[in-house]
């Protein structure tokens, strides 16, 4: 059975998978609600319902297979990243040249590079620049005074940014 909705590319075995699958076009139908008093989750499918309710009943059926580690997982997704930790795989990369920075997620990337953007205001601030948004030369966001804005920087330079080259100030 495939959907109807140009673009979307749905293919379901059954017309319930496809009814199932329609709810997603329909404006956010959440008929399958949960049973535990004082939840208010809703979804869509029974599958989904289904995966919610590991929540209250503690239930992980995806299990780590490294030998000693007893973690367990409520979704399959949660366990590949997991495993990382056993595997030491960093496949995400920070991409500002000059940072070697690599994780596990790539919401640590994420975090990761707002790192660089921080940086460039406390450089640019303590240097007497503008700064972007902060007020007067040397006055950094917040109010931070122009020796507050240096030991940051001079912080980040030696935590930080070792392995992409000291930052001036």
């Amino acid at each position: 059975m495939v959907c109807p909705v140009a673009g979307c590319g749905f293919v379901g075995a059954t017309a319930a998978s496809l009814r199932g699958h329609g709810r997603a076009h329909s404006h956010g139908e959440k008929p399958f609600t949960c049973d535990v008093m004082g939840c208010s989750y809703a979804a869509a499918t029974p599958a989904l319902l289904k995966k919610h309710q590991r929540v209250h009943s503690g239930d992980r059926p995806f299990k780590c297979t490294h030998d000693g580690c007893a973690y367990g997982a409520l979704q399959r997704s949660d366990l590949q990243k997991h495993e990382r930790i056993h595997t030491g795989e960093k496949p995400f990369r920070c991409d500002q040249p000059g940072c070697s920075y690599a994780a596990t997620q790539q919401s640590h990337v994420y975090a990761h590079s707002k790192t660089h953007s921080r940086k460039e205001v406390l450089t640019s601030t303590a240097a007497g620049g503008s700064g972007g948004s902060a007020g007067a030369p040397g006055e950094l966001l917040g109010g931070f005074s122009e020796a507050a804005a240096r030991a940051v920087v001079a912080h980040l330079d030696k935590g930080h940014f070792a392995s992409a080259g000291a930052g001036t100030v």
